[in-house]
């Protein structure tokens, strides 16, 4: 037969197969009181738990929520986190409760965020992440959740303040001056999103994503030079440039649009260098070249276009018209 503590034990490292049908269910039921009348003669045997005793509860925890976690079981998870602030609520100053378990407490509730995050409850998610502000208001990965979260569903001013937080404490790390850029330039505050773009490059010059960022952001003013000087600055990585074919495309749509057929013709041909068969730049520079009087070329890139996809309807309006 199993003592008490190996009982509690095992139900406590699988507490899953007590809930899949009514006999566990009901032995789970009979178990609760054996547990709490052994957690009741603990504290009347022991007094007052000590700190080491609740700083290894709340760790213990911390692992199995980790491990649910990881194991897609997120009720057992939450379970246990939920017992880590239940219990750090019911501690006061004396027992060390922001000092001794500040970093453990913190960690909970980013956790208990990270799992409704993943379960699409954003209410709940910004409440504990909030939580763990209120302990740490510079703590680095819940500004950093809370930042994206806003900006994702519209809130840019919330957003900004976070990751104008994370600026000052951070102002090494160029994604945080990047995405405070975004937040920026979604607000409508092109010339804010350009001085924290080129802070986020200052930070970290490999970091691509701003200098595609600024590209567009040029087109958006109208400065269309601009906008190329940086074009050519993300040319230099061709790892990256050759996973931007988007990108690329939308920067010459947007200097075409604005008249600047030049600088578009330069990046729709050099898209074509990499993708000979690409149909929307063959159009694109079909365009531009019928402004540009090379009818011959035109129509050699239009013929393309129709003789593999027939039903191209802007490609045959353009052939015929």
């Amino acid at each position: 037969p199993l003592s008490r503590g190996e009982l509690k034990s095992r139900c406590q490292r699988q507490p899953n197969l007590m809930e899949g049908n009514r006999m566990g269910r009901k032995i789970k039921n009979m178990l609760k009181g054996f547990f709490e009348d052994d957690v009741s003669e603990s504290s009347s045997g022991q007094g007052d738990v000590s700190k080491g005793d609740y700083l290894a509860q709340i760790r213990n925890n911390l692992n199995k929520a980790e491990f649910f976690t990881k194991s897609l079981n997120y009720g057992p998870a939450k379970q246990c986190l939920l017992e880590n602030i239940e219990a750090y609520e019911g501690l006061d100053e004396e027992n060390g409760k922001i000092d001794l378990y500040k970093n453990d407490i913190i960690e909970t509730f980013v956790m208990l965020a990270s799992i409704n995050e993943i379960q699409g409850n954003d209410k709940q998610t910004i409440e504990y992440l909030l939580n763990s502000l209120e302990i740490d208001p510079k703590h680095e990965a819940a500004n950093f959740k809370l930042g994206i979260l806003f900006f994702t569903s519209g809130k840019y001013k919330k957003s900004i303040s976070h990751f104008e937080s994370l600026t000052r404490e951070f102002p090494n790390k160029g994604i945080y001056f990047y995405y405070l850029g975004k937040a920026y330039e979604k607000a409508g505050k092109f010339d804010g999103a350009e001085g924290k773009f080129l802070e986020a490059l200052k930070a970290d010059p490999n970091f691509t994503s701003a200098y595609k960022e600024l590209a567009l952001l040029y087109c958006k003013k109208g400065d269309f030079n601009k906008a190329l000087e940086y074009f050519q600055k993300i040319k230099e990585y061709p790892d990256v440039t050759s996973k931007q074919t988007g990108f690329l495309l939308n920067l010459g749509t947007l200097l075409q649009i604005n008249g600047d057929g030049k600088n578009a013709k330069v990046i729709f041909e050099e898209i074509l260098n990499k993708e000979p068969e690409n149909e929307t730049v063959k159009l694109r520079l079909s365009e531009i070249l019928i402004q540009e009087r090379d009818i011959p070329k035109a129509e050699e890139y239009l013929k393309q276009i129709i003789d593999k996809n027939y039903s191209n309807y802007e490609a045959r309006n353009l052939l015929y018209n």
